[in-house]
């Protein structure tokens, strides 16, 4: 046998080789981590992923959102009454009588962002509706799910915009014709009544309880705690605000009482529910502890929706490591710190007042420490 009859067989060797590869390839169905569109609605397993990731995408104006710099620790926690920047190298730290202006992207939640989640969710929507995998009543319990996602955004959007465009349907794009596409604003009335309305249907759909594998999930209780903040939100707006701009901001004073009513509703049905204040160790600085230990996990009878942050999983946070003391934190740590009235706000254990002692009874000597 000459050397081109051996280079023939190896080729066709090779040859059958590949055309066999390619022919498993394609017809596996592990598909290493892609879910790909037909699968999804074949395989309840791909369904359930797909809504974790619409779950992932909703915005809890996130409590480890730092800003300016990392080195400065600054949190928007410091906009607030609660906290304020401490850290050593922290500018105002150093100069306490300037003025300093915040970004605006601070306040931001792009328009453009919770568009392309809510478009999801409504294409979610069409397509679970002519899924055969799954049952009617699974069916209706994830049309419920996705729609408290939906809310979830709308309110993230009203409550810094006002009204905006409400869009309860995918939009079909028509090439050549961005027209269609385009939507004037609803009213910011008109947006809050939507999530209030969606929450009140959402409530008679959604579980009470769920699973420990389903504790991330919207509940009931999530649905009314939407409801009522919500709600809050609307009537505060009509009491205190100004309608401008044909209604698109502000809501008429007129339906003040009528919010205020939603959201005590909503919110006297959640105290009939199965929540309490967390309580089971005599020790209170145990039991505080306890309250967001990791024994617990976030089972303790207080939360009513909560994400799940797992390293693991590819979702952490270091919110601990950027405010714990220094001398725990490796350098990092002491990134702000509590305001005065937030720390007299915790009486002493022996149940004196909090009201710490800032100056010698001369009031002048400040004490010593």
């Amino acid at each position: 046998m000459n050397i081109q009859t051996y280079k023939k067989i190896i080729c066709g060797c090779l040859l059958s080789l590949g055309i066999i590869s390619c022919s498993d390839y394609l017809d596996r169905e592990d598909t290493s981590g892609i879910i790909t569109p037909d699968l999804v609605w074949t395989d309840p397993n791909a369904t359930n992923a797909v809504l974790a990731k619409l779950y992932d995408a909703v915005r809890f104006d996130d409590f480890n959102d730092w800003y300016d710099t990392d080195w400065m620790l600054m949190n928007p926690a410091t906009l607030s009454d609660e906290a304020q920047g401490s850290y050593q190298k922290e500018p105002m730290f150093d100069n306490p009588n300037s003025n300093y202006v915040y970004d605006d992207y601070l306040f931001e939640d792009r328009l453009v962002d919770r568009y392309l989640h809510i478009r999801r969710a409504n294409d979610f929507l069409i397509q679970l509706e002519e899924a055969d995998v799954l049952s009617n009543e699974k069916k209706d319990l994830i049309n419920a799910e996705v729609r408290f996602i939906r809310a979830m955004h709308y309110f993230g959007l009203v409550k810094r915009y006002g009204g905006v465009p409400l869009l309860k349907e995918s939009q079909e794009y028509t090439p050549g014709n961005m027209e269609n596409l385009y939507k004037a604003r609803d009213t910011e009335e008109a947006v809050y009544s939507f999530i209030i309305e969606e929450c009140k249907d959402l409530a008679r759909v959604l579980p009470v309880t769920r699973s420990n594998s389903e504790k991330y999930q919207a509940t009931r209780g999530a649905a009314l705690a939407l409801h009522s903040r919500a709600a809050l939100y609307a009537g505060s707006i009509a009491k205190y605000g100004t309608v401008k701009l044909n209604g698109l901001v502000g809501i008429p004073a007129a339906k003040a009482n009528d919010f205020f009513t939603e959201c005590y509703n909503a919110s006297n049905e959640i105290l009939q529910m199965n929540y309490s204040l967390y309580d089971a160790n005599a020790d209170k600085v145990q039991n505080f502890y306890d309250l967001f230990s990791k024994t617990l996990n976030g089972d303790n009878g207080e939360y009513i929706f909560q994400r799940s942050y797992n390293v693991s999983g590819g979702r952490g946070h270091d919110w601990d490591k950027r405010n714990a003391p220094f001398s725990f934190a490796g350098g990092w740590g002491c990134g702000m710190a509590p305001t005065l009235e937030m720390v007299e706000a915790f009486e002493y254990i022996d149940n004196r007042d909090g009201k710490l002692n800032l100056y010698e009874a001369d009031g002048v000597t400040p004490p010593p420490f």
